[in-house]
């Protein structure tokens, strides 16, 4: 059975950075293909919750990455069925920019809802 994932204020103030970050070094197409990675890592994550490493440090909390850039943090909550999501950081050091200016300036179709709204619009596709 597959366990809920949810969002603590530090992981949706992470994801935010992310994306922010992304929108304003890379094109559409990359931040479309975070966006996408990270939904499928979720899907995954809810059904093979000890999928990463334990910390060792506090009970049923486990850290790795979700892809060459992004490290996530998340404690699994057992009785409640959910997966919390702790953080997620982005090592923005050692990407390479492609793009020096914000590309969605000029792209009027990409969604420009809040960032939480973005996320739950992405995340929620496969949920029914």
């Amino acid at each position: 059975m597959a366990l809920e994932v949810v969002w603590t204020q530090r992981a949706e103030s992470g994801y935010d950075r992310i994306i922010t970050y992304l929108e304003n070094q890379f094109t559409d197409k990359e931040v479309r293909k975070f966006v996408r990675q990270s939904h499928d890592f979720f899907e995954l994550l809810s059904k093979y919750p000890k999928m990463l490493e334990k910390t060792g440090k506090q009970k049923d909390v486990y850290r790795g990455p979700i892809n060459k850039h992004t490290i996530l943090t998340y404690r699994i909550k057992p009785r409640k069925k959910q997966i919390e999501l702790i953080n997620k950081i982005y090592k923005a050091e050692t990407a390479k920019a492609v793009h020096t200016q914000n590309p969605f300036q000029t792209h009027p179709s990409f969604d420009l809802r809040p960032s939480a709204q973005r996320k739950q619009a992405f995340f929620s596709v496969n949920r029914e």
